[in-house]
């Protein structure tokens, strides 16, 4: 949290008080046109900010406020035959 009052700050001295920033985080990325997975590591800046280990995630900061929202990915069910169980909303409220 303090990581992302640190960049409301930023954006204050410089006379930027109103406005959203939204973030990228990293993509989970495949092996050239094959199903194979390569190792996911999140974005530095992104992990720095909001602390999400998973991929595909966006966040969000209001600058008039320094609330922060993340976006998760919404997942096929098919998603929990290959990858395990779906973490649900909550769980990233309570994570992060």
């Amino acid at each position: 949290e303090s990581a992302r009052k640190k960049l409301v700050d930023a954006f204050a001295a410089k006379g930027i008080h109103k406005g959203v920033v939204l973030l990228q985080g990293g993509n989970q990325e495949t092996q050239y046109d094959t199903d194979i997975e390569l190792v996911f590591r999140q974005d530095s800046w992104f992990n720095y900010l909001f602390g999400v280990k998973e991929a595909d995630v966006y966040g969000a900061i209001v600058l008039s406020t320094g609330q922060s929202v993340l976006f998760i990915p919404r997942l096929p069910i098919e998603f929990e035959v290959w990858c395990g169980r779906i973490r649900p909303p909550a769980n990233f409220k309570e994570s992060y």
